[in-house]
């Protein structure tokens, strides 16, 4: 079986949210429920929103560095850049498409009060592994979202999507 690479450096958080939207790719979201059952999910697409862009939801909780921010039924981890505060969206799993369904399958509602604004490095109910897949990153397109200077340049590309090339489980 291959080696768990549990991700606990803050370090991994304090870069942009394009930097670790990308990252985060192939990495596992592991979720402890309450029977004591531990299961997890491949992260297989995520969407960064930086600081320029604009958005009616920017509020405290979508401040820190590797936190948790559950909002709207999504799931979404806190970045920090020297420029400001980032999010990036955990769109898929790889057994779960859209975002709004990766919350409802780890069941973030019965934990969103013990998560969020708690760090993703040290949780023990939720946290991310790193088993070593090998991933291909494809960006696809983002609708809807422009910058606070009203650009649109480079928006599209901030939606990642993975395909696994390598799983370790069977060297």
């Amino acid at each position: 079986m291959a080696e768990i690479k549990e991700i606990r450096k803050p370090n991994f958080f304090y870069r942009s949210a394009d930097e670790v939207a990308s990252d985060l790719l192939g990495k596992f979201i592991c979720r402890e429920f309450d029977d004591g059952t531990i299961l997890h999910w491949c992260i297989t697409e995520t969407e960064a929103y930086d600081d320029s862009e604009v958005v009616t939801y920017k509020n405290d909780m979508f401040c820190g560095t590797g936190e948790w921010c559950p909002y709207n039924g999504m799931l979404m981890i806190n970045c920090t850049t020297e420029q400001g505060n980032d999010n990036v969206l955990i769109r898929a799993l790889d057994c779960v498409k859209g975002p709004c369904n990766v919350a409802e399958t780890l069941k973030i509602k019965e934990i969103k009060s013990e998560i969020t604004k708690q760090r993703v490095i040290d949780h023990e109910k939720l946290w991310l592994d790193d088993f070593g897949f090998t991933v291909d990153i494809n960006r696809k397109e983002r609708i809807g979202i422009v910058k606070k200077d009203g650009n649109r340049e480079h928006l599209e590309e901030k939606n990642y999507q993975a395909f696994a090339i390598h799983f370790p489980f069977f060297d």
